[in-house]
């Protein structure tokens, strides 16, 4: 997907509201910050953008790893065609469902993809379930649904091992404290980072493991992931941006109408991209009689 960096967009509002780029104050750039992360999410929800879609094979249950289970705990094992199993008893590493017997096979089963899975990506708005990527495997049929709190259940009488969702990924939050060198940081936490090299010139980073202090996302990048920003929504976000932060400061009254006028305008535009420049519109099939 085609990025900006979080500055290029903050550079671009300090443009478009007549401040100084370098020189917004604190209270500013955090004010950007809220209305740029609202503005986001409302562009990131307004449609299936081809770029922030995902399409991934998925079992019901996690995959059973050679580690200890609690009691209860189940398990998804591809070398059992695909089984799914249940622990009636604390496990070992080396007891391998089918084969210990301290696994038992699930029967019937609760299928269901929850909406976070371990190292997998997690699920937004779904759009559709089917018996198998589409991509690879033809022809394919789709499975009926249904959302809960635990995730996507599917209600249909017969399912099949696997499913493949295909799901607008989750919008991420642009939010975080200024990097520091003199912390550590655990997995999972967001910062701002920011250096004199082009590759860091303004983003926000979450920790994908535990880093020491020092460790940023310029010296070890491999604990570190971007926190991207798509391009083609970035104008938009930072429009909404601009006319949150005039209308706050009294600068914005009669042309209120217009300038949101033109703001939506800016997603329709990438839309006409997507249907009418790139090919990706489905044409109508019209059965002969």
């Amino acid at each position: 997907m085609e990025s900006v960096s979080y500055k290029t967009a903050l550079d671009l509002w300090t443009d478009l509201t007549g401040s100084v780029v370098g020189a917004v104050t604190t209270v500013d750039s955090d004010g950007f910050n809220r209305m740029f992360n609202r503005a986001m999410r409302r562009a990131w929800d307004f449609m299936f953008w081809p770029p922030l879609m995902a399409r991934e094979t998925r079992a019901y249950r996690n995959a059973w790893t050679a580690t200890g289970f609690a009691l209860g705990a189940e398990v998804y094992h591809v070398a059992t065609a695909g089984a799914y199993w249940r622990a009636n008893a604390i496990t070992d590493a080396g007891e391998v469902p089918g084969v210990s017997s301290k696994w038992t096979l699930i029967s019937p089963l609760d299928a269901y993809v929850a909406y976070e899975q371990p190292g997998l990506t997690e699920i937004g708005t779904l759009k559709w379930v089917k018996n198998a990527d589409p991509r690879t495997v033809r022809p394919t049929y789709g499975l009926p649904f249904e959302l809960d709190e635990r995730g996507v259940t599917l209600t249909g009488n017969s399912v099949p091992a696997t499913a493949c969702l295909y799901f607008r990924k989750r919008c991420p939050a642009w939010r975080g404290a200024t990097f520091d060198a003199a912390l550590a940081y655990a997995v999972g936490s967001t910062r701002y980072y920011s250096s004199a090299a082009s590759a860091f010139a303004g983003d926000f980073w979450t920790t994908s493991a535990i880093t020491s202090a020092g460790e940023s996302p310029e010296t070890t990048p491999a604990k570190w992931v971007k926190i991207e920003v798509p391009s083609f929504l970035c104008d938009f976000a930072v429009a909404a941006a601009k006319i949150g932060y005039l209308e706050g400061d009294g600068q914005l009254e009669k042309g209120l109408a217009n300038a949101q006028s033109t703001l939506w305008e800016t997603l329709y535009d990438e839309i006409d991209k997507i249907e009418g420049q790139t090919g990706q519109a489905r044409l109508a099939r019209v059965a002969n009689v």
